[in-house]
């Protein structure tokens, strides 16, 4: 029977949005990786700073329940010393004011201007249209490459080795320190 293709399955880390091979090697070469590395502490750091928000949070508003709830004992308290109210007292209407609740003044209404500023000429805030005309360099002309000053073709034809003819210039004789009555005597 004839084997089939088969897509190897593939792992998502929910950190760095990255998909990768679902093997040991491909999951420990990740996770060992310096980019995870780095998105796991962003990560970390992110979700103290969100705890630390909450905490805060939650404590401002414990903070304000607090001061309701000692500011509704205190009110209490001082009504509770006050001898009875009379019914008149409490329940007439003639008794509020308006003038004692807390006005809201509207806010001033925006209007958006659309006038143009005429004294800048051609009526745009920024002056006229001006066409600009700039001169576009024309390019140098290619230069010829230059030619190497020694060249190999120039060099006389040399052979070196066992079986050849040697022809050895004086210089290299020189530098080899070989005499060249020697050389000679030899062939």
């Amino acid at each position: 029977m004839t084997d089939y293709w088969k897509s190897y399955s593939k792992k998502f880390c929910e950190i760095c949005k990255v998909w990768y091979a679902d093997n040991k090697i491909s999951s420990e070469r990740h996770e060992t990786g310096a980019k995870h590395k780095v998105m796991v502490q962003q990560k970390l750091r992110e979700s103290a700073k969100k705890a630390k928000d909450k905490e805060l949070k939650d404590h401002d508003l414990r903070m304000t329940i607090l001061s309701m709830e000692q500011a509704a004992k205190s009110s209490m308290s001082s009504k509770s010393q006050k001898s009875v109210p009379s019914m008149p007292e409490e329940f007439n209407e003639e008794s509020k004011r308006p003038e004692e609740l807390i006005r809201i003044e509207p806010k001033p209404e925006l209007i958006e201007s659309t006038q143009i500023d005429v004294t800048s000429t051609g009526g745009h805030p920024y002056g006229p249209w001006v066409p600009v005309k700039k001169e576009i360099p024309k390019p140098d002309p290619p230069k010829e490459p230059e030619k190497p000053k020694k060249r190999y073709d120039d060099l006389p034809e040399q052979h070196y080795g066992p079986g050849t003819s040697t022809i050895i210039p004086e210089e290299l004789l020189e530098v080899a320190l070989i005499d060249p009555e020697e050389l000679k005597q030899e062939t």
